[in-house]
């Protein structure tokens, strides 16, 4: 289950950033539209580095 987390993270914030940008798009919701955007962003980024590093660990 550890080592699924973070995938299922990743998966979870881009549906939301896809929701997100549906909502710009289609609705015109404008409120916290970037910062929304940015956290997803930057959660799966984070997400990504924390199955690297894990990755590298097992290695050695």
């Amino acid at each position: 289950m550890k080592n699924k987390l973070p995938y299922f993270v990743i998966i979870a914030s881009s549906l939301l950033l896809i929701f997100n940008l549906y909502n710009y798009v289609f609705n015109g919701d404008d409120k916290g539209f970037y910062l929304r955007v940015i956290s997803n962003v930057v959660l799966i980024v984070a997400m990504i580095l924390s199955i690297m590093s894990r990755n590298k660990q097992n290695r050695n």
